[in-house]
């Protein structure tokens, strides 16, 4: 039987959070706008976060995992991650109007921000993991 993996399953809890507060941080600091759409960018880049960003970068980090050897596996990880987030960014552009063009709005550009901030928090700490499971 395998073990609870701990460290994953706070990786996905907090990873979101943390990209959500990087799109709002954003959203002041370069638009200087004021948030009022705080419950539907939650829901919906929640949304796509559960249903296609966990299994994305499950899938990402277990595979650069054992293909990529550590020494270069951060930069490799670093591009995947920046290249997942524009994915995601263009999936939830393409569910709303459909319109590619939008990835280069400021709304594409902040969900942008989202993803690959929570890409890049969720692989800190599955990197966290791997470094513990290596000192025991």
């Amino acid at each position: 039987m395998r073990s609870i993996n701990w460290i994953r399953i706070l990786a996905i809890l907090i990873s979101f959070p943390i990209g959500l507060l990087a799109y709002y941080v954003a959203l002041e600091m370069i638009y200087n706008q004021p948030v009022h759409d705080v419950k539907s960018v939650a829901l919906y880049g929640g949304i796509i976060y559960l249903m296609f960003g966990i299994p994305l970068y499950i899938g990402l980090f277990d595979f650069l995992k054992s293909k990529v050897p550590p020494s270069s596996l951060g930069v490799v990880y670093i591009s995947c991650i920046i290249l997942s987030g524009v994915l995601l960014t263009l999936l939830v552009v393409f569910l709303a109007d459909g319109n590619v063009k939008q990835i280069i709005s400021p709304e594409g550009n902040l969900f942008g921000i989202l993803y690959i901030v929570t890409g890049v928090a969720f692989g800190s700490m599955c990197l966290l993991e791997r470094k513990i499971y290596k000192t025991i």
